[in-house]
């Protein structure tokens, strides 16, 4: 097994906590690959005119290296995409490739 990653933020871009995402996301790891570990910690980016920097929370996950694991990881960051309303999403699958989506 090796180890795959999401990134999101603790709260949207209206500054409302992602509680209820946070929790499917969770889940639907949990349920997918039989756990996950979340992590708080920071992120920051660089946009139009400045920097910007949000607490976000890390999930990691042991999964197989394998092109079906990284669909299934690929559609559960999607959907926590989706529904936290976010212009993108960190996601690090088993292989190493980053996507941010």
């Amino acid at each position: 097994m090796k180890e795959a990653r999401v990134i999101l933020p603790l709260s949207g871009n209206n500054n409302k906590l992602l509680d209820l995402v946070h929790a499917k996301l969770e889940q639907d790891l949990c349920k997918t690959f039989g756990g996950c570990t979340r992590t708080l910690g920071q992120g920051c980016w660089q946009g139009d005119k400045q920097n910007y920097r949000e607490e976000v929370y890390i999930y990691d996950v042991a999964m197989l290296d394998s092109t079906a694991n990284n669909m299934l990881l690929d559609n559960i960051a999607h959907y926590a995409k989706v529904a936290g309303k976010q212009e993108a999403v960190y996601v690090r699958h088993a292989c190493g490739e980053v996507i941010i989506s």
